[in-house]
């Protein structure tokens, strides 16, 4: 039987998600990724941490330098220049283990690698 708090959709699990139920709250997991009533709000902590992993993610592509207020970070992207990195790469897991398209309909777990390098 069908109730209002039942996920019309698979749960599909992410690092994210586990970590909230595990390290921060298993009511607050569950509210915001099963029944989905909790919105997203981005804190002014969590926007200075987005906009960095952003920057860091196109300056590891290779698409643009870092901004001024964070070229302390250019040590840490400089590693990847040259090696074919990829970052962000959206990565996707049936529940057999085999590897899946992010969002393939039979993805059973997903997650973005920050930067990857494939030798």
């Amino acid at each position: 039987m069908k109730t209002s708090k039942t996920p019309d959709r698979p749960l599909i699990w992410s690092y994210t998600m586990l970590n909230t139920y595990r390290n921060i709250c298993a009511h607050q997991m569950y509210r915001k990724y099963v029944v989905r009533d909790v919105p997203y709000v981005e804190t002014p902590q969590m926007k200075v941490g987005n906009d960095t992993h952003k920057a860091m993610e196109l300056r590891v592509r290779g698409t643009k330098q870092l901004p001024p207020a964070l070229e302390h970070l250019e040590p840490f992207a400089r590693v990847f220049d040259g090696r074919s990195a990829l970052a962000e790469p959206e990565l996707g897991i049936t529940r057999e283990g085999r590897s899946t398209g992010f969002h393939d309909e039979n993805v059973w777990g997903r997650g973005k690698a920050d930067a990857v390098i494939i030798q």
